[in-house]
């Protein structure tokens, strides 16, 4: 594989969803989710266990969630304080934040938002309208992604970057 990553399109295996990561695959048992979870069809939490490498993934259910509140519920906040117990720490993925809400329902059960944005793409009243929708003080970072290099165009590895490396506070080799 020429470009080890992660990919945003995984397959569909029966009951396993199998996706390509750092040139392995990856897979994760298709069940139910977060939306099974918060409607009632599920009693249990939706945690899978990726393998490899062994972390965990909830995820957002089989089918729409119907009552886009539920994210808001108490049994959301339960679902929440049970993976804060039992992790060190947690990402939840969201939609963008405009037009879709389902972030706004959960602010208050997480502990902020990193912020990600598709730079030179995004329009500023678009991203102040996101940020907006949110309480205040709630964005802890941004991540500008599709962002061009800023350093200059012969830095990197290999012949001829020495130069570029010791500028940057590397050393270079001789």
């Amino acid at each position: 594989m020429s470009d080890p990553g992660y990919y945003r399109f995984p397959t569909i295996w029966q009951d396993t969803v199998i996706f390509v990561a750092e040139d392995d695959l990856w897979t994760v048992p298709r069940t139910g989710g977060v939306a099974e979870f918060l409607a009632g069809r599920s009693s249990t939490i939706p945690v899978r266990t990726v393998s490899p490498p062994g972390f965990s993934v909830i995820s957002a259910g089989r089918e729409r969630l119907a009552h886009p509140e539920l994210l808001g519920s108490p049994r959301m906040a339960a679902l929440i304080g049970a993976c804060q117990l039992s992790y060190g720490f947690m990402i939840v993925d969201c939609p963008p934040l405009d037009p879709v809400a389902d972030a706004v329902a959960i602010q208050d059960l997480l502990d902020g938002f990193l912020l990600v944005v598709r730079a030179r793409r995004a329009p500023r009243e678009a991203i102040e309208r996101a940020v907006a929708r949110l309480k205040p003080n709630r964005v802890q970072g941004i991540v500008f992604n599709d962002q061009p290099s800023i350093l200059p165009r012969r830095y990197g590895y290999g012949p001829g970057t020495d130069k570029a490396f010791a500028r940057y506070g590397g050393s270079a080799r001789r």
